[in-house]
């Protein structure tokens, strides 16, 4: 209430008019006091005055403020009278009803209620009003254009000074809240779900789940891991892991652990005991856990039993110690029959070439001495028994080179296979046939073996190209070498009489011939030593001709020499 001033001073001026018209006259000094009065309370007055403006316009400001808020709040406000009739509505309310603030007021409430739930508003709201307790409740609810959502009200009953009741209701948008609750609920289903599945799993795998906390105490083993050491889970919760080692293993285990600590994971072998005091072997995967702060929290650590296959890995050491023994007796022993066989194999020689010699000595000396006293059939019967003696002392030559072909340690070096092939060709051409003979050396590539042995293979396989061709007029032989599928592949090849690759696997097998020794001589065994030396190689060596136009015999030597190659002297061959 705003206060005048100047009317409070006529007052006073017209109230001492009528003291002093009725009363004794005032001096000078008391009037001039009750004036400086007068001039006090007009003073005071006027400070009130302002005080009360201020007081005012600070409570206008206030209701402007709270009547914002009151628009703008995130919840629709709206006063309904006691006949349920809307009387004010915040913006709020109408934007979510989808109407504007004029339009809202002076209609009912239900209009924007679903109308399956019309009724029951209605009655919640008479039952409000009838005992004045604080009322909320979801319901359906439509906007203007008819647009469903779902609501809460919440409602609280007043009296107004003329003791007439009216109520405040808010209005909450639901949707948002049910629409995240059902997604949260759909989220912890699947989180369910989820955690049902890594149980099965967990309790169900083969291999066995421990983990233990920052103490090294266990946290939750799987029942696998349990069974594995003969506990049950509940007997081993909360037991140390130190419970469960050997007393041999503990050392290893402490550092283990430091090892999760430093945020190491790793697997490896580890040693287990059993309730029963017994020993499992494990592969034990380990792998530490961090609390949210980054400190060591405890470790996680997936468990295979593996003590059947350490047995039988201990058997097979056994069985292999055992076995390594009986080779090398074994070995020892082929050594020795070797040895014993390089000796019956030279007594057998000896013994053979003595009445070799007999018969070639005394048959030359018939031949010399009694040759003009036997008739042409008598000489030719010589001739054949020399002849003859001579095959049978080549052949138990060859039989033994073929012999020690495949006994005795073979030592490797480089091989020059192109100097190699050219002195053997001055070796085994004879001189009265360089005129009609041509050899086409296309310079092979180096090479690795027993150069001995390698020598053998190659004056056999050109010896053969020279005997073999030996009915043409001019013989051609080529030598060279082509890239194989393990390396370089040395030929030999000759435009002689060839052969039918029908018989081409009886090539290589001792005593195995394809031509008649009245056309061409020989024992049958050049081919066999020759396998065998390139097999001992970890070579091949294969055939190919044509009846009439020649043969082509070619063999490989890997690039590794086989495991049985060293470097130690031993007997020669030839």
């Amino acid at each position: 209430m705003k206060i005048d001033a100047d009317s409070l001073r006529a007052e006073a001026e017209r109230r001492f008019a009528e003291e002093e018209g009725s009363g004794p006259e005032l001096s000078e000094v008391d009037a001039l006091a009750l004036q400086h009065e007068l001039e006090v309370h007009k003073i005071e007055l006027q400070l009130q005055n302002e005080g009360l403006h201020r007081i005012q316009d600070d409570l206008e400001a206030s209701r402007e403020k709270y009547f914002d808020l009151y628009l703008l709040a995130p919840v629709g406000y709206a006063v309904l009278n006691d006949k349920g009739l809307i009387q004010e509505a915040n913006l709020t309310l109408a934007g979510r009803l989808n109407a504007t603030r004029k339009s809202l007021i002076g209609r009912p409430l239900d209009r924007f209620v679903n109308p399956a739930s019309a009724d029951a508003v209605t009655l919640q709201l008479r039952r409000l009003f009838a005992t004045g307790e604080p009322s909320s409740f979801e319901v359906g609810m439509v906007m203007e254009d008819g647009t469903p959502f779902q609501g809460r009200l919440d409602a609280v009953v007043h009296d107004d000074s003329s003791g007439s009741r009216y109520c405040r209701v808010t209005l909450t948008d639901m949707t948002e809240r049910n629409l995240t609750e059902e997604a949260l609920g759909k989220s912890q289903a699947a989180v369910h779900e989820s955690e049902g599945k890594y149980r099965r799993i967990v309790e169900t795998t083969h291999d066995g789940i421990w983990m233990i906390d920052a103490e090294s105490r266990t946290s939750f083993v799987n029942r696998r891991m349990a069974e594995m050491l003969g506990f049950s889970p509940e007997e081993m919760l909360g037991q140390p892991l130190f419970r469960f080692i050997t007393d041999d293993a503990r050392a290893t285990a402490e550092r283990n652990v430091e090892r999760r600590k430093e945020g190491i994971a790793e697997e490896h072998d580890f040693c287990f005991q059993r309730k029963d005091g017994s020993e499992v072997w494990t592969i034990l995967g380990a792998t530490p856990l961090l609390a949210p702060d980054g400190t060591y929290a405890g470790a996680l650590a997936s468990v295979t039993d593996i003590t059947e296959r350490k047995r039988a890995e201990a058997e097979i050491r056994q069985l292999n110690a055992g076995l390594e023994q009986r080779v090398k007796e074994r070995t020892d022993e082929l050594e020795e029959a070797n040895k014993e066989l390089d000796a019956f194999a030279d007594s057998v020689s000896h013994d053979l070439r003595a009445p070799l010699r007999a018969i070639e000595g005394f048959s030359e000396m018939l031949a010399k001495d009694s040759s003009e006293r036997l008739n042409p059939e008598g000489q030719r019967h010589l001739e054949v028994i020399r002849a003859g003696a001579r095959k049978m002392s080549a052949l138990i030559d060859n039989l033994l080179r073929f012999s020690r072909a495949s006994r005795f340690e073979m030592k490797s070096a480089p091989i020059d296979m192109t100097n190699m092939v050219k002195e053997l060709l001055g070796e085994v051409v004879p001189d009265d046939r360089w005129d009609r003979f041509e050899a086409r050396v296309e310079e092979p590539p180096p090479s690795t073996g027993d150069p001995e042995l390698i020598r053998v293979v190659l004056q056999n396989l050109l010896s053969n190209a020279m005997k073999y061709s030996g009915k043409r007029e001019r013989a051609v032989i080529d030598i060279g070498s082509r890239l194989g599928s393990d390396g370089p592949e040395y030929f030999v090849k000759d435009n002689g009489a060839g052969f039918d690759m029908a018989y081409a696997n009886k090539l290589f097998g001792v005593f195995q011939r394809l031509h008649g020794e009245t056309e061409f001589e020989g024992t049958g065994i050049g081919l066999a030593l020759v396998k065998r030396i390139v097999t001992r190689h970890g070579g091949r060596v294969r055939a190919e001709g044509e009846v009439g136009k020649g043969a082509t015999f070619s063999f490989s030597l890997p690039v590794k020499p086989p495991s049985d190659v060293s470097t130690s002297s031993r007997k020669p061959v030839s």
